[in-house]
């Protein structure tokens, strides 16, 4: 941690995979997986609100659609960059 303090950065980063680079379709699946991780990382009584920021590349937008569907008590926003 950055100069001793323990709770300073943001954490654990969930990374995709080499499959996610070639098969470019597995890309929002990935970022959906990597969010049920997050929150099953989580205590069960944490109330928690996220959002998701993105761009139009990547299938972020299909990503971020998938968590608000799944997840409509945990997803604050979905912001994308045009």
């Amino acid at each position: 941690r950055a100069s001793g303090h323990e709770d300073w950065g943001i954490g654990e980063v969930l990374y995709g995979s080499v499959q996610e680079w070639v098969c470019q379709g597995r890309k929002s699946w990935r970022k959906v997986e990597n969010f049920k991780l997050l929150l099953s990382s989580l205590p069960p009584d944490a109330a928690r609100r996220f959002v998701f920021v993105g761009d139009t590349g990547e299938l972020d937008q299909e990503a971020g659609e998938i968590m608000l569907e799944e997840f409509p008590s945990c997803m604050q926003a979905l912001f994308l960059h045009v």
